[in-house]
This record gives structure tokens, C-alpha cells and sequence, in this order.
């Protein structure tokens, strides 16, 4: 992320639509294995390797699909793909421990937060396009962690649409 914008004459500039992952938020490696890992050993400790490996093919998969069909995926869709039923307090606990994973590679960059008061400032507004397998709920507790939920003006997930962006 640059600088942030300062404040000057109105622009013709509406609107500034960000991608989440890797401009919102630095982007850095993920050990992909790691999070399934994680995910599998609250939901069943006996079969944790297999459930994680399986699930890591369906992420594979998931945005194989992505990228060669711009087709949106949920992370429901890998859970199912892998015949895990993505309700209960099994899958809860296991969801939560996969969220905290994450938590430490979410957070906002450093000049986010003043870039889009920046824009706010000069009357521009400020929206999120992210392909995304996650929920907006997710999306918007990770953005009330950083102080940032109230200055998104809008935001488009591709977990909840058919397609991944760029769409032809």
C-alpha cells in the first residue's frame, strides 16, 4: 500500500475499489497444509492427516476453478466436497481454530486505514472485490477488528456470487 492520499480538490474519481488479500492486507506465504492441519485436527484427531490433505485438494480445486472458469467457490463447497458437514459444534470448534490460523495473516496494512480516510476526505468512496471462499461475515469481523467496517462503502465477495473476478 502507498502512501496515504491527502486531502485535495474534488476529483472526478467516484469510487476506489480494492482487492483484500494482498493489497488491504500485505500479502505474505501461507503453509496451506498448515490451516487444513488445523481445521482437521479439532474435527476428527484420528483421521487429521487424510481430512487436511482432502482438503487442501478441494482448495486446490476450488481455485483451479477459479481461475480456469472465473466460477466462485465457498469454503462449505470444500468442506462438502470432502464430506464434512459444515454445521455442528464439531465443525464449529474446528471452523474457529481454522479462522484463528488465519488471524495473524488478516490484518490491515499500516496505511489502509489512512489511505481511505484520505479518499473519504476528498469525497471519493471506498468499496472491496475479493474471490474469496469466505463470508462476508468473516470479511466484515476482520474489518471490525482493524477499525475499518464503518468506512467500506460497499463490498462484493465472490463467495457470494457465481463468478471470480476478472469475469469476461
Amino acid at each position: 500500500m502507498s502512501a496515504a492520499v491527502a486531502p485535495g480538490p474534488p476529483s472526478d474519481v467516484e469510487v476506489v475499489i480494492f482487492d483484500w488479500g494482498g493489497t488491504l492486507t500485505p500479502w505474505h506465504p501461507i503453509d496451506l497444509l498448515e490451516q487444513w492441519h488445523v481445521y482437521a485436527t479439532a474435527y476428527d484427531p484420528s483421521g487429521a492427516d487424510g481430512l487436511a490433505a482432502a482438503l487442501l485438494d478441494a482448495e486446490h480445486e476450488t481455485w483451479r476453478m477459479a481461475r480456469e472458469h472465473h466460477a466462485s467457490g465457498t469454503l462449505e463447497d470444500i468442506f462438502r466436497r470432502c464430506g464434512v458437514d459444515p454445521s455442528g459444534d464439531r465443525h464449529e470448534t474446528a471452523l474457529a481454530r481454522y479462522h484463528a490460523f488465519w488471524d495473524p495473516h488478516t490484518y490491515l496494512d499500516p496505511d489502509a486505514a489512512e489511505t481511505i480516510d484520505g479518499l473519504h476526505a476528498r469525497g471519493i468512496r471506498v468499496g472491496v472485490l475479493s474471490n474469496t471462499v469466505w463470508t462476508r461475515e468473516h470479511h466484515e469481523k476482520v474489518f471490525r477488528r482493524d477499525g475499518i467496517l464503518d468506512r467500506i462503502d460497499g463490498a462484493v465477495y465472490s463467495s457470494e456470487i457465481p463468478w471470480t473476478k476478472p469475469h469476461p
